[in-house]
């Protein structure tokens, strides 16, 4: 299952200011007074790991003379900035970050951030002389972990398998990494007998009909059996052309990893 993401762009930031300013802002494109930077997130491309990995784009206006970013977890940011202050961690971006080549004269850069584990903020500060102004936006990366091993049977596709059942812990989400086919994973929330998966849309299994293209479920019912320990979800299977009806896939725990 490719990865539910919202790869529509969202801005995400506001600008701060800690510098006085010694001018009126422009009213026309190009004249504003102080450098600026703002950030945008979405989804990086092909060959990239959405769950880890985020594409930012940094754009500026003409007055910004350089741009610096940092990457850590949101919790550090928020100690230093509560006993230092929003301006001392704008330096810290400055000397801990990366430079960001080719921001000025109102250019956009695109930079793909990878590996990222855990809830982080993303910062970019702007300067100009000694003026600067941050904008800040934040990536949650998922940190899976094992959970129990057990037997994967579906349905559909009559097989059984080996399977590990794993955990985020942070998000309180399980999944089935390459549940049906590399890179397609199946996602759920499970809570005693409530079980959801993809928050109950349709997604992708990565196996292909060969007339129909690309085969597709969505939950019509799933849950847990404690006494058979054993996890079940029943899909309505699809294709562009239709739908095939509804079989279910089955996990029987054997054993908690611990």
């Amino acid at each position: 299952m490719k990865k539910y993401i919202n790869s529509l762009f969202v801005m995400l930031c506001t600008a701060m200011t800690f510098t006085a300013c010694t001018e009126e802002e422009g009213t026309m494109p190009g004249n504003d007074s102080q450098p600026s930077v703002t950030i945008y997130q979405y989804t990086p491309g092909k060959g990239y790991n959405p769950e880890n990995d985020v594409c930012i784009r940094l754009a500026t206006n003409n007055k910004t003379e350089a741009v610096f970013y940092l990457v850590e977890k949101t919790t550090e940011k928020a100690d230093f900035i509560a006993s230092n202050g929003e301006e001392a961690y704008a330096d810290r971006v400055i000397s801990n970050g990366v430079k960001v080549n080719n921001t000025s004269d109102e250019k956009n850069t695109d930079i793909i951030i990878t590996g990222i584990l855990g809830k982080n903020s993303i910062t970019a500060v702007a300067i100009a002389g000694n003026e600067k102004r941050m904008s800040e936006t934040s990536f949650f990366g998922y940190v899976w972990t094992p959970k129990y091993k057990g037997i994967y049977t579906s349905e559909f596709f009559n097989e059984s398998w080996e399977a590990v059942l794993e955990y985020e812990k942070d998000a309180n989400l399980y999944r089935f990494a390459n549940c049906w086919t590399e890179g397609y994973h199946a996602i759920f929330s499970w809570k005693g007998n409530d079980v959801l998966v993809n928050n109950g849309g349709k997604f992708e299994t990565g196996q292909e009909d060969s007339r129909y293209g690309m085969i597709s479920a969505t939950q019509s019912a799933a849950g847990y059996t404690e006494k058979d320990q054993r996890l079940y979800f029943t899909y309505t299977w699809t294709v562009s052309a239709g739908s095939f009806g509804e079989f279910s896939d089955y996990f029987e725990i054997k054993e908690e990893i611990q």
